[in-house]
């Protein structure tokens, strides 16, 4: 398989255009990235001479995205620790660009529908916004019991917020995808059924059970010949 994909696939998919990547899926975008912090980390080599191999494997530890380095947030996680910090707020400022991003997002998403909800010419009632925010509440709840009561420093808030979003947003878009192939998939498979056992089974004169025969004759095997002989 390896061989195939090295001599065959990867020639055919990868670098084949114009000496172009093709992002087909969610698994092609991430090799994107990973190729770009390949790329930044030989730069940084290439033009520091001072670069030492731990300096070039830093470059690596990035979040997606956002390609923040963890240098840059992973202190002030580890300092709440240390401290036994409780607060809110301390681990919300403690969190990366992209755990702040994400957070945005859901509330412009939510702000955005409450508005859609609240013009005169939508389809959308107050109840189908109070079952959005429901979706989200219920997830929420669950994680102030189990993690944020009692284990906090156990993972940090940033963790369960990125955790949390690939989660939520990845596998639900997949499992919407996935519903819909396997539904056309079986609408097909019904159809196809049911234009083949159309030819087997049509019949020229529906009111026409039995040819020349009662049902009686056909189950004896008797015919009007038979009965006047």
């Amino acid at each position: 398989c390896a061989k195939l994909w090295k001599n065959c696939l990867q020639q055919f998919f990868c670098q084949c255009c114009c000496n172009c990547w093709c992002i087909f899926c969610g698994i092609c975008a991430t090799a994107q990235e990973h190729r770009h912090l390949m790329d930044m980390s030989k730069f940084v080599a290439q033009n520091n001479a001072n670069t030492t191999d731990f300096m070039e494997r830093s470059m690596w530890r990035r979040d997606y995205i956002t390609f923040q380095p963890w240098d840059e947030y992973i202190p002030r996680i580890q300092h709440l620790r240390d401290t036994s910090q409780t607060s809110l707020f301390a681990h919300i400022r403690a969190m990366s660009r992209l755990s702040n991003r994400l957070l945005k997002a859901v509330g412009c998403v939510i702000v955005f529908v409450l508005v859609w909800t609240l013009l005169p010419f939508t389809t959308i009632t107050f109840w189908q916004f109070l079952v959005l925010i429901g979706t989200l509440l219920q997830p929420t709840i669950l994680l102030y019991i189990i993690y944020w009561s009692g284990n906090r420093f156990d993972i940090s808030l940033d963790a369960i917020i990125k955790y949390f979003a690939s989660g939520f947003v990845i596998c639900t878009g997949m499992a919407f995808i996935y519903e819909i192939l396997v539904s056309t998939f079986i609408s097909l498979i019904v159809l196809v059924s049911a234009i083949i056992g159309s030819f087997f089974f049509y019949d020229d004169d529906p009111g026409k059970l039995w040819d020349e025969s009662s049902p009686s004759d056909a189950i004896t095997g008797n015919n009007d010949n038979d009965n006047d002989n």
